[in-house]
């Protein structure tokens, strides 16, 4: 990407124009190197080439524009055994801390053989109806599950 920061040697065998074709793209498209957005004039690499003597950083994870409010972290983790590096991001979502209850059925119900029989007897009136061959299998699935919800809380 920028080869005085991504290469010990200061230079790349990628020629210029295509290095600022693939940064256009970019631009284009809104992505942004997470790693080089937290860490803007450090240089750290991903890879050693032992045939060239040179280290390079050739791992790169892009996030959109509009995320980078939820980059928490973006990392280069220490070499071990071998000549690659890994990078790590860490992004805040909310995805992984609920904020309500969500519903979830007791699963006890489904030992009551009356209500096992009550839903098998609704499924089976259900794709009765509905399965003619003019709807496709995905919106009758939605339909049922959805049927099923309202029918549950009433």
């Amino acid at each position: 990407m920028d080869p005085s920061l991504d290469t010990s040697s200061w230079h790349s065998s990628i020629p210029q124009r295509e290095i600022r074709g693939i940064q256009k793209a970019l631009r284009r498209l809104r992505l942004v190197d997470c790693w080089r957005e937290l860490h803007i004039m450090v240089k750290d690499y991903t890879h050693y080439s032992g045939v060239h003597a040179r280290y390079l950083r050739i791992y790169f994870l892009f996030l959109q524009h509009e995320l980078l409010a939820k980059l928490q972290r973006a990392d280069i983790e220490a070499a071990t055994w071998s000549d690659h590096r890994s990078v790590l991001m860490e992004l805040d979502t909310p995805l992984s801390r609920p904020k309500t209850m969500s519903w979830r059925l007791n699963k006890s119900l489904l030992m009551d053989i009356v209500i096992r029989e009550q839903i098998a007897q609704a499924l089976e009136s259900y794709f009765s109806v509905n399965v003619t061959g003019e709807t496709s299998d995905a919106t009758i699935w939605e339909a049922d599950k959805s049927a099923r919800g309202v029918s549950l809380s009433n």
